[in-house]
C-alpha cells in the first residue's frame, strides 16, 4: 500500500509505484498496491495514474471521496485491502526488492508489525537535506534499533511499516489525532501487540531541500 497525499511531482509517485510493481519480490499470492488520496474533482494527474492502473491491474487508485485527513484516506484503503500483511509507505519511498519476505519472517514469528529503516537519498541536494539525512541515520539507524534490541519493542514512524493485516484493520487510524502513527503504536502496544524494528529493511525517501520546505513538512 502506498499511502500519502499526492505530491506535486507525479514522477516521484510513479517511480514509487513502478519500483514496487517491477522490483519487489512478490509472494505466491501476489500483491495489491493502493494509492490512497482524496480529491473531489478529477485532476489531470489522475489521468496518467489511470493509465498506470490499466497497465498494472495490481494498482488500485483509492480516492477517498469526502475525506478530510490522511487518516481517513488510509482507513479507506485498509478496508479495501485483502492481503495478510499491509505495508504503509509514503509516496516518495523506494523499497528493497526483498522487503516483503524480510518483514514477513518477523510476522510469521509472532510480531504484529515491523518498522523498517528510512534513509534519505537526496542528502547532497542542500545543507537542509544533508542535516535531515544525519537526523534519519541517528533515529532509524541507531536510536530505534537500540531501543528495539533493548526492550523488544518498536515505534511505527508512519512509513516503511509492515503490519499484520488483522491487527491494523482492527486498530485503524484515528482522524482526531495529530500524529496518527504514534497513536496507532501506543494503542497497538497497549492491546498486547509486539512491534520490532529491523534496520536491514531499508526504504529511501526525499528530504526537503529548503528551510521553508522543512517547516511545511514538520510544522504539525
Amino acid at each position: 500500500m502506498v499511502s500519502a497525499y499526492l505530491p506535486n511531482e507525479l514522477d516521484v509517485v510513479e517511480d514509487t509505484i513502478l519500483n514496487i510493481l517491477q522490483r519487489v519480490e512478490r509472494p505466491a499470492m501476489g500483491i495489491e498496491v493502493f494509492l490512497a488520496y482524496n480529491t473531489p474533482h478529477m485532476e489531470p494527474i489522475e489521468l496518467r495514474l489511470r493509465e498506470l492502473a490499466y497497465k498494472w491491474p495490481e494498482l488500485i487508485l483509492a480516492n477517498a471521496y469526502g475525506s478530510k485527513s490522511k487518516s481517513e484516506n488510509l482507513n479507506y484503503a485498509l478496508d479495501m485491502a485483502s492481503g495478510e500483511m499491509i505495508v504503509l509507505l509514503d509516496a516518495d519511498h523506494l523499497v528493497m526488492p526483498d522487503c516483503l519476505a524480510s518483514a514477513w519472517r518477523w510476522l510469521d514469528g509472532g510480531y504484529s508489525a515491523v518498522q523498517g529503516r528510512c534513509k534519505i537519498r537526496n542528502g547532497k541536494a542542500s545543507l537542509v537535506s544533508a542535516l535531515v539525512e544525519v537526523e534519519f541515520e541517528a533515529i532509524y539507524g541507531i536510536s530505534h534499533h537500540s531501543k528495539s534490541w533493548l526492550f523488544d519493542s518498536a515505534l511505527f514512524g508512519g512509513a516503511n511499516g509492515y503490519w499484520r493485516a488483522s491487527v491494523i484493520k482492527k486498530m485503524k487510524f484515528r482522524k482526531d489525532r495529530l500524529t496518527e502513527d504514534i497513536d496507532l503504536t501506543l494503542r497497538a502496544t497497549l492491546e498486547g501487540n509486539h512491534l520490532v524494528h529491523d534496520r536491514s529493511i531499508v526504504s529511501t525517501e526525499l528530504a526537503p531541500i529548503t528551510v521553508g520546505g522543512l517547516w511545511f513538512q514538520r510544522k504539525r
